[in-house]
């Protein structure tokens, strides 16, 4: 068994193992992609992301068959190497707990990563669902010149949008702000107005506006993303998740797509240098 960053032959043949959100991603992003082997074949794929001393963990995946074998330790392990050689302190996570993805808890704790679970209520829609929601209610094109993407914001503006997520979501803004940029921000006067964060993996994570905002805010970060999307050839059956985790989301989904929610269990969580074993 053996672990190793992988080379382009590999990463295509070994593709297979990586999800549609990690794939995305990595022909525009400084992904590195490690691999572990077993029997001669790749059977055990991770994808991360450096980004000054933070970094972002897309995928941790180990084909059925090789599992329980010590692949995934082994990964997480090679992991730690190369925190250690490019000076990352930490990694962030996130994903779905699922029934095939359950799994993923007892090994997280068992390797000393750090992670909390939490139930939501989430709703699906389409790419083109939602689009046809917006231009159905008035709100196609609709426009607002406070609203941008993250990507085109002055350094300093990123710092106040920063500062104001971790104070509202206990979050790090380095996932939205390296990723494909979809997610939008309303600036006003130096104070942020609204902002919808957007993953990868198509989710619209957090949706909020002031309530003082005009209405026109919380409508230009939408057709923003939903623009970004159409401009990036994302097809019109890719499916969007969204997490409700405001009133403004709540009464957005239920209002333009006439749906509730579900609930689901999201884990977050973090993995530090450990044993370089």
């Amino acid at each position: 068994m053996e672990s190793r960053r992988l080379n382009q032959a590999e990463l295509e043949a070994a593709m297979h193992l990586i999800p549609e959100s990690a794939r995305r991603i990595l022909p525009e992003r400084n992904t590195e992609v490690l691999g572990a082997e077993f029997l001669e074949e790749i059977c055990g794929v991770l994808v991360w992301e450096a980004s000054g001393p933070e970094g972002i963990l897309h995928s941790l995946y180990v084909a059925p068959e090789a599992r329980r074998l010590g692949l995934g330790t082994s990964l997480m392990q090679l992991l730690s190497r190369e925190m250690l050689r490019l000076k990352v302190e930490s990694c962030d996570f996130g994903f779905d707990v699922t029934d095939e993805t359950e799994g993923m808890l007892p090994f997280l704790a068992s390797v000393g990563a750090f992670y909390e679970t939490m139930e939501l209520p989430m709703g699906t829609v389409t790419a083109g669902e939602g689009r046809a929601a917006l231009e159905r209610f008035g709100f196609g094109d609709a426009g607002c010149e406070s609203v941008r993407s993250i990507r085109e914001l002055s350094g300093s503006e990123t710092g106040i949008l920063s500062a104001w997520m971790r104070e509202h979501t206990d979050q790090s803004l380095l996932p939205y702000l390296s990723g494909m940029g979809l997610s939008q921000v309303a600036l006003r006067g130096g104070k942020v107005d609204g902002a919808l964060l957007v993953s990868d993996a198509l989710r619209f994570d957090y949706l909020w506006c002031d309530p003082e905002s005009s209405p026109k805010v919380m409508a230009g970060l939408l057709w923003g993303a939903f623009a970004q999307m159409e401009q990036m050839q994302v097809p019109d059956d890719a499916e969007l998740t969204m997490l409700l985790a405001t009133p403004e989301s709540q009464q957005l989904f239920g209002k333009l797509l006439e749906q509730t929610g579900r609930a689901a269990l999201q884990c977050g969580g973090s993995y530090a240098i450990r044993d370089l074993v």
